[in-house]
């Protein structure tokens, strides 16, 4: 344990109204991440005050041996480079008892917050900030050299929103659907009279316009009518051009910062990559990254000019790990298990930091499995029919099967060179959002990969993450197995343990 009082300490508080997490560095070095969420084993939801409090508790942090409490929230406005101590009404009630609020506490704009999450991102690079709603109604933030930009106009996250509640899924929360709805958008054939409509209209018209049709047209808004797929796909097309209005600025001979929630969406990524923009996008591009940035900030703050980010990024969630990784032995058994057409879990070490599994909380199968996604949703997942599964692949083998050689996060589509040869992880549109993984990236993982490719010939395996649909992903053991338990999935490997029954 830490002699904390030598310690330069700083605490990153994340509490918006969903993916609430906390973060935590000692000596500008991160040292402790969690997501609420995990801790409480329950999808989309706030976290309560208490919950950070105990976090620190827990992980054996006073509060008087903290340096700096940096925290966001879901839009407290504040202007760029003014970044003022708490007022009383914006306090953790357990911070406003110690009477901290003088010196030790700053409340950091929410867009700022997303930016600073990125491990690359500093004051004088070019970064675009992207949400549904985001500081005091600025939805939309962009920066480079020239100018700061925020815009008060809708946002195709805030339009996202809309169609989130529209759509009133199963497990579906406030927010929970817009990563659902990106599968279904291309079952849809565009409404031509309608986006040109929309397109042709000023801002305010046509955001009135979208409310009233989102809410009063289409009462049969399920996925399965091809008229609401159109509209779906009509919709996604006029968020395309506005992600295009805020990328226009920037200058593609240098990379962007690029966050917030629509920076998860993979297709609009895959569009920017091709118009030849230099993305820098992480996995904690979402509000679950915000206690991120907020530590990020704090470093700076207390001229850490450098802050450092985690050693093993981006495998930081402070979860209970295994108490030792699969050795080769138990890694060629897993391998031939998903060779015989077995659906496997894979637990090993920390857990992943965003919203996808990246080969530590994953639920794996053989992707040349013919009806493989229908399996998959049927016995273990029972997500929406629509929704695709992606795909992990040796990353100096990925150019055989998809046309974009490097993606280390899932965070872009790629065109399936072989369709034929991978139909679990194939999209309707011959898509797939694929993670390339490195030796280096991922060791473990990577044998694992290459074990199933000297039994297959295939260096890829379908990729999901480790959780029931509407579950937040694993974050102990002890669920792990109760998912073996409570589903149709064939074994879990746990460490160096394989559980079957």
């Amino acid at each position: 344990m830490f002699n904390w009082k030598k310690k330069k300490i700083v605490v990153g508080i994340g509490k918006a109204c969903h993916d609430c997490s906390i973060a935590v560095s000692v000596n500008g070095r991160f040292y402790k991440y969690l997501k609420y969420e995990r801790d409480k084993n329950e999808k989309q939801i706030s976290a309560p005050e208490w919950w950070f409090y105990k976090k620190l508790i827990d992980w054996g942090i006073k509060l008087e041996d903290v340096d700096l409490f940096v925290m966001t929230d879901s839009g407290q406005w504040r202007e760029q480079h003014q970044v003022p101590l708490f007022p009383h009404d914006d306090t953790l009630y357990w911070l406003r008892e110690k009477d901290f609020y003088n010196s030790k506490q700053i409340l950091l704009d929410h867009h700022n917050a997303h930016a600073w999450s990125n491990m690359s991102f500093s004051e004088d690079k070019q970064f675009v900030v992207i949400d549904g709603e985001g500081s005091n109604s600025n939805k939309a933030t962009t920066y480079d050299t020239i100018e700061f930009r925020r815009y008060k106009d809708v946002t195709p996250g805030g339009i996202y929103i809309w169609l989130d509640d529209a759509m009133q899924l199963h497990n579906n929360r406030h927010g929970n659907s817009s990563g659902k709805i990106m599968g279904l958008m291309q079952y849809g054939k565009r409404i031509d009279s309608l986006f040109e409509r929309l397109m042709e209209s000023d801002q305010s018209e046509y955001i009135n316009y979208l409310r009233w049709f989102i809410k009063t047209c289409y009462h049969n808004k399920t996925p399965t009518n091809p008229e609401w797929q159109n509209f779906l796909k009509t919709i996604d097309d006029v968020c395309w051009e506005l992600i295009k209005r805020y990328f226009e600025p920037m200058d593609k001979e240098k990379e962007i910062i690029y966050s917030g929630g629509c920076a998860l969406n993979i297709e609009w990524n895959r569009r920017l990559l091709d118009m030849g923009y230099k993305l820098n996008i992480e996995p904690p591009a979402y509000d679950g990254g915000l206690s991120l940035g907020c530590v990020r900030f704090g470093n700076r703050f207390l001229n850490y000019k450098d802050p450092k980010p985690f050693e093993n990024y981006p495998y930081i969630q402070d979860d209970v790990g295994p108490k030792s990784m699969a050795s080769s032995q138990t890694i060629n058994k897993v391998a031939k298990l998903l060779a015989d057409g077995k659906i496997v879990g894979w637990y090993q070490g920390q857990g992943e930091v965003g919203p996808r599994a990246l080969g530590n909380r994953s639920i794996l199968m053989d992707p040349r499995i013919k009806d493989g996604k229908d399996i998959l949703n049927q016995k273990v997942k029972h997500r929406e029919w629509w929704r695709p599964y992606g795909a992990s692949v040796k990353e100096d083998k990925a150019y055989k099967y998809f046309d974009l050689k490097k993606s280390p996060y899932m965070l872009y589509t790629s065109k399936v060179k072989t369709p034929e040869l991978l139909p679990a992880i194939t999209h309707i549109d011959g898509s797939c959002r694929h993670q390339t993984v490195s030796c280096s990236q991922n060791p473990v993982f990577y044998k694992l990969l290459d074990s199933f490719e000297k039994i297959t010939k295939l260096p890829v395996l379908l990729n999901t993450s480790l959780n029931e649909g509407g579950k937040p992903i694993a974050n102990k053991p002890e669920q792990a197995l109760d998912l073996l338990k409570n589903s149709e999935m064939d074994a879990i490997c746990i460490g160096n343990k394989i559980y079957e029954f």
